[in-house]
């Protein structure tokens, strides 16, 4: 059972529940260090895994009392915008996300890859608990149940695959297109490959670090390009795509401006898949300049979700038994655990009567050893009935309660019920 210290909670908000502009300020802002600083001196506090994506924030964690306030309380924002789950709902949301059942794009690979370096980072700097750490174990072994015995992953697409399926309906077709990529990491590696299925004219390749820019040019068959070339560039370009980790806008309205007239009305179509967001917001307000950021892709994503559904609703539902079996799991040891304690009020009992017949009888050793295993047998069997009693329940409620009337009657310590 999951007492008052044992209790696993997950505090967050995602994608579904606040805007980008509310994502980027609190993930860019959010030290992890910093906060598990404050965590560790926070009564009652286990352990914890901090989970920063695009899409999402959460802070999973096991321990007694809320950790809301010391993930968003310095933040402005409606209570609305963030969620709080406890015990099996939250070990039910950490399975449903690692999973791909709760991301943006149903089905991506991506977040599995991201809640496990959140996991590592928490175990390598020993943040996380033991209990914790049984738990994310578990996530990562569904998630693999999840990709190999449903086809969900078949029909798996990624925010960069629906930023490129964005731009093919701007354009109609990227038939002798110039696209512009700024990035060098592994969405912007999945768009360039997606954008190479096309009959593109040419693929330039930015990032800050230039060697970066020529590693993902050479695997693509792109062309790597000085990031002091961007605003010059932006005269020829059809796309512009950026994906990168940048923590303030790297393009401006003001820096674009400049360089619109010599496009003579060409449209240019910008997609910003970072958060935070790479590219100025007012960028959209440029005449003949179109931008998409994340959110906006979640109108493409919508209609691809349609031809998942049913494999997604058999995923889930396998990811609900792998939470009730491991639940169940959780919960198996506390009879054990209420035995033992019962065991050590009864054995000091026995082993004082042990003595006082031995001193009072004057016993050779072999008649106390036979008299040892007559009490041991004797609290066997005052013990088999209180064990038959409460596992002769299914309901986990019902069993809860028992195991909590037997430790009142033996009047040992009493666990909280997960």
């Amino acid at each position: 059972m999951l007492g008052n210290k044992n209790v696993i909670q997950v505090i967050g908000l995602n994608f579904k529940t606040a805007p980008v502009e509310v994502r980027e300020k609190i993930q860019s802002d959010i030290d992890s260090p910093a906060l598990f600083l404050d965590l560790q001196n926070v009564d009652g506090f286990e352990g914890g895994v901090l989970l920063k994506t695009c899409n999402r924030i959460e802070l999973y964690t096991h321990g007694a009392g809320s950790q809301k306030q010391h993930l968003f309380g310095k933040y402005n924002i409606d209570a609305s915008m963030t969620y709080e789950k406890k015990n099996e709902e939250a070990i039910l949301h950490l399975f449903t996300v690692s999973s791909s059942l709760d991301s943006m794009v149903l089905g991506e690979p991506q977040i599995l890859g991201q809640v496990k370096q959140a996991y590592e980072y928490a175990k390598n700097h020993h943040y996380i608990s033991s209990l914790l750490d049984r738990v994310f174990q578990k996530a990562f072994r569904v998630a693999k149940r999840v990709r190999n015995e449903t086809k969900i992953g078949d029909y798996s697409i990624s925010l960069s695959s629906i930023a490129v399926d964005v731009s093919k309906e701007f354009f109609e077709s990227l038939d002798n297109k110039e696209v512009l990529i700024i990035g060098a990491g592994q969405m912007a590696e999945l768009a360039a490959k997606h954008f190479q299925k096309n009959t593109i004219k040419n693929m330039w390749i930015m990032n800050r670090s230039y060697d970066h820019a020529v590693s993902l040019a050479k695997k693509t068959n792109g062309i790597p390009l000085r990031m002091d070339a961007l605003e010059k560039k932006i005269s020829d370009i059809d796309v512009l795509l950026v994906s990168t980790g940048a923590n303030q806008h790297i393009l401006t309205a003001d820096q674009m401006r400049p360089h619109l007239s010599s496009r003579k009305h060409k449209p240019l179509l910008c997609v910003d898949i970072s958060v935070p967001r790479n590219l100025d917001p007012q960028i959209h307000q440029l005449e003949d300049v179109y931008l998409y950021d994340i959110d906006d892709l979640q109108n493409v994503v919508d209609r691809h979700i349609q031809i998942r559904q049913s494999e997604a609703k058999e995923a889930q539902e396998l990811v609900e038994k792998e939470v009730e079996a491991f639940i169940h799991s959780l919960t198996l040891p506390s009879i054990s655990q209420t035995i033992q304690k019962i065991s050590a009020n009864i054995d000091p009992i026995c082993e004082q009567e042990i003595r006082r017949l031995v001193d009072q009888l004057e016993l050779s050793q072999e008649e106390a050893e036979k008299i040892k295993k007559s009490f041991i047998s004797m609290a066997e069997k005052l013990l088999l009935n209180p064990i038959m009693y409460i596992q002769e329940t299914k309901n986990k409620d019902d069993r809860n309660k028992r195991i909590d009337l037997v430790q009142k009657v033996f009047m040992v310590e009493e666990d909280e019920a997960l």
